[in-house]
């Protein structure tokens, strides 16, 4: 039989889940932050888990698929941020054991194109305005940009998506910013 304060804990707990799913470290965070006693919140969660609406692993599974539904990210960038939603580490290692190399790969290579895509649609710079000009450019001018420039550029942008330094480098070759060769032997850039 559960206490007044366990029922109340445990009817908190669902009003919050049916608006979104939650972890276990998290829910336990708002049940404390509530005033809930230590054994209301242990019970509100082993009912909860029990009933199966707390499940770390399926809201890290449902996570992963969000982000890379989205926008593309890597291992990196959505192993931290599984951690910050207070998800349990082994859920964290077991989802992603389950998002492979190959598709890793892929979305990093979908970011990159779109990334290319963008990058290579430069819009003309506008002309200065301090001096009148006597005679009006005909060709719009377009800013330039050397290969090393793109390929730096690129590395950062899919560093900053959580993508592995491997799977950067791959990318990198199949556009040919770098060859082999620019490998050292630990698998570091040089």
């Amino acid at each position: 039989m559960r206490t007044d304060a366990q029922q109340t804990a445990l009817q908190y707990a669902m009003r919050k889940l049916n608006r979104r799913f939650y972890s276990r470290r998290a829910m336990s965070g708002m049940l404390s932050e509530e005033g809930y006693d230590e054994a209301s919140v242990e019970d509100a969660l082993a009912q909860l888990e029990q009933w199966g609406y707390l499940d770390d692993l399926r809201l890290a599974r449902n996570q992963l698929r969000r982000y890379t539904a989205r926008q593309p990210k890597g291992r990196l960038w959505i192993g931290r941020r599984l951690t910050q939603e207070g998800i349990e580490p082994d859920a964290i290692h077991q989802a992603l054991e389950e998002y492979t190399d190959r598709q890793e790969s892929a979305l990093a290579m979908e970011a990159a194109k779109h990334f290319l895509q963008l990058r290579t649609q430069s819009k003309p710079r506008p002309e200065p305005q301090s001096e009148p000009q006597s005679e009006p450019r005909s060709e719009p001018q377009f800013k330039a940009r050397t290969p090393d420039k793109t390929g730096g550029a690129l590395a950062r942008f899919l560093a900053a998506r959580g993508f592995s330094p491997a799977i950067i480098h791959e990318i990198l070759c199949e556009f040919r910013f770098i060859g082999a060769s620019d490998l050292d032997s630990d698998g570091n850039w040089h």
